[in-house]
């Protein structure tokens, strides 16, 4: 069960869901009821086993850094194929 209870020193109650694959944390986020965390847990977990899950991190990249990432994984093609695509997200 990856659905703990945490008790706040002001006496407040929450939940932590996490999710795991490959014996990691890949997501994790606190709720105020039980319900809500074991919900999240699921559709995270129903997502994961669909290949629709897409991770958080990944959502707070900028654009700058995710063009450069996907430019680097093009290592493979001539300098020439990839010379074109860099202009179409710089800024002039």
């Amino acid at each position: 069960m990856s659905v703990t209870r945490r008790a706040h020193p002001t006496g407040t109650v929450t939940w932590r869901a996490k999710v795991f694959f490959e014996g990691r944390v890949i997501a994790q986020r606190s709720f105020g009821r039980r319900v809500d965390a074991k919900r999240w847990e699921a559709d995270q977990l129903a997502k994961l086993d669909a290949g629709s899950w897409i991770d958080p991190a990944r959502g707070r990249m900028t654009f700058a850094a995710l063009a450069e990432e996907w430019q680097a994984s093009r290592g493979h093609l001539a300098v020439r194929s990839r010379r074109p695509r860099g202009s179409c997200w710089t800024s002039t």
